[in-house]
């Protein structure tokens, strides 16, 4: 016999866990969604946490444990497990009778021959099925429920407890059969019948309401994720498929968006997904789960329109819940678009936090009135930088690559930058061939030497200064203001409304923000979105984390570090006083 997991945690699970003893099966583990169940037993086996789990619990059988047809049907389209049918020991099966995936078959229960039972279909004790009777998918028979041959039941037909068919009666689909009640004549679908004769008194209500889910794309997907941005009112190259693929490449993470839509509404949100069983600590806990992020730069959710009703929201936000929790996915971390209205369509999910500002320069002005914004010493900068001889041009064949990618990082330790902030030699030539004309190389020169750099991209009306930086000993010459300078005359050459320069480190309002805010005073607020997904998920992985680093003397760096799982340990400082043991 098999190891078996259980995905549900009340009454019937008792039923179908004995089923399952007596067939000789070993049932590791129970599930369900009831957080007030989790760390309990039932007829001593653990219910150790939510449904969604289940599928990574290295376990490859399982038995939807649940009473309600309707919830059944939805939880088997939910859960990657390989469905096991169970026959009691005492129940007698015709040789030739079919029973397939997920039915559980409980003591004393009959089922005569030409007997054909669905998926996911509940005999429950002592029901007997004579001859010939087809049963369909996700139906559960009630204790002592007695049908005659021929019987047809539909799909998800509840039939409850002692109630009778004579033969060849059809039952519909959906349709509920009182306790005791006689069917002597057929039954439509969707409808509650009790009595003797039964008979219709009104609509059951019991058909299971569709699940909204959004569609997954890839990342290598790309043809399919184009079209998708291409019905946004607006996105931007951070949302590009050739960026996520970029994404992926340069570690563990896989691009996918998701796309929700609703009659000519489209709502998609891009993200890279992280395993988490890599983390150490949470080898075991986090086995087929992940957290979801942003790439680097500005992500979050696009829409069709630029006004969504609010039922659309609501159900985008119903589909996006319910499709993450089916992926495993544990938590979302996201970077918001600064240019973008996003809060609405995340309004009811985690919290979104602002943390600073960003720049932006209007290329909807005539050039004289740009430049006339700029404030006063970067004008005359740019006046000095023309007069030193120091000249700025779109590197179009990439010559001076890897000199950008060296000063780029002189500028990042000039600036005491994160380790977040600095790329490989690989990602930058990746970033120029994955992105081709959206991703253009400026450079500025002095002395036929090249002396700052900047990648800047331009998708639709909107241009982006992605990486830039120039070299310390230069650095009081100013060449990243004629660098900007320039790459606004070419954004508005394209037919740019705006070329966005981003904010300071960190989003700190730092001298990088006081230089960037002196080419305009149009500045924007930069949010990131912070959303659990699976709250008790989430708690486990944070304590299997707060234990190893307790266990090697660590400490978490930040109480503020989102997922908290993922945050960075030291040693933890040592108490005064304290007297080491020997």
């Amino acid at each position: 016999m098999s190891e078996v997991l259980v995905l549900g945690a009340g009454g019937h699970a008792k039923v179908v866990i004995s089923t399952l003893h007596a067939a000789g099966h070993t049932v590791v583990a129970v599930y369900d969604d009831d957080e007030a169940r989790w760390g309990g037993e039932v007829l001593g086996v653990p219910v150790r946490g939510p449904l969604a789990a289940a599928g990574a619990a290295g376990v490859a059988s399982g038995v939807i444990a649940i009473g309600c047809n309707a919830t059944r049907k939805k939880i088997a389209g939910r859960v990657n497990l390989r469905w096991l049918t169970v026959v009691h020991p005492t129940a007698w099966i015709a040789p030739d009778a079919q029973l397939r995936a997920g039915t559980v078959v409980f003591a004393g229960a009959i089922i005569q021959p030409g007997g054909v039972i669905g998926q996911h279909v509940i005999i429950n004790t002592a029901a007997t099925i004579d001859h010939d009777c087809v049963i369909a998918d996700w139906a559960h028979l009630a204790p002592g429920v007695h049908l005659a041959g021929g019987v047809r039941v539909g799909e998800g037909a509840y039939l409850g407890i002692g109630c009778m068919a004579i033969p060849a009666r059809k039952i519909g689909a959906w349709t509920t059969v009182g306790a005791g009640a006689v069917v002597v004549r057929d039954l439509g679908d969707d409808v509650v019948a009790y009595g003797t004769p039964a008979r219709a008194k009104r609509p059951a209500g019991s058909r299971p309401a569709e699940t909204p889910r959004c569609a997954v794309i890839r990342a290598d997907e790309e043809a399919a994720w184009l079209a998708v941005l291409a019905q946004m009112v607006q996105h931007d190259f951070y949302h590009l498929p050739q960026y996520h693929a970029l994404a992926e490449d340069q570690g563990e993470s896989e691009g996918r968006l998701l796309v929700f839509r609703e009659k000519d509404c489209v709502i998609a949100l891009p993200l890279l997904l992280r395993p988490l069983h890599a983390i150490p600590g949470l080898e075991s806990a986090g086995a087929g789960r992940y957290d979801a992020t942003s790439v680097y730069g500005y992500g979050g959710p696009l829409a069709s329109h630029a006004e969504l009703p609010a039922e659309t929201v609501a159900n985008f936000q119903r589909a996006l819940q319910e499709t993450l929790r089916a992926m495993g996915v544990v938590s979302v971390f996201s970077r918001l678009h600064p240019l973008f209205k996003q809060q609405r369509l995340l309004a009811d999910l985690g919290a979104c936090t602002e943390l600073g500002r960003t720049v932006s320069i209007d290329l909807t002005v005539p050039l004289a009135a740009q430049r006339a914004a700029y404030r006063r010493n970067h004008r005359r900068d740019l006046k000095s930088l023309a007069r030193a001889g120091v000249t700025c041009f779109r590197d179009e064949k990439l010559e001076h690559l890897d000199a950008f990618v060296s000063i780029y990082h002189e500028a990042m330790n000039r600036l005491d930058a994160s380790e977040g902030y600095y790329f490989s030699r690989e990602y930058f030539h990746g970033l120029f061939a994955g992105l081709g004309g959206a991703m253009q190389l400026f450079v500025c020169m002095l002395d036929g030497r090249p002396i700052c750099g900047g990648a800047i991209a331009a998708v639709g009306d909107i241009a982006q200064a992605h990486l830039a930086g120039c070299r310390d000993e230069q650095v009081r010459l100013g060449p990243l203001k004629l660098l900007y300078d320039a790459a606004a005359v070419w954004a508005r050459e394209r037919g740019c409304r705006v070329l966005h320069i981003g904010g300071g480190v960190g989003s700190r309002e730092d001298t990088l923000f006081n230089f960037k805010i002196g080419f305009s005073e149009r500045t924007h607020r930069f949010t990131t979105w912070r959303w659990i997904v699976a709250p008790a998920v989430y708690r486990e992985l944070c304590d299997a984390r707060r234990r190893l680093d307790d266990r090697n003397g660590l400490e978490a760096v930040s109480a503020d570090f989102f997922p908290a799982y993922r945050c960075p340990a030291a040693p933890r400082p040592a108490v005064p006083g304290a007297v080491a043991q020997p």
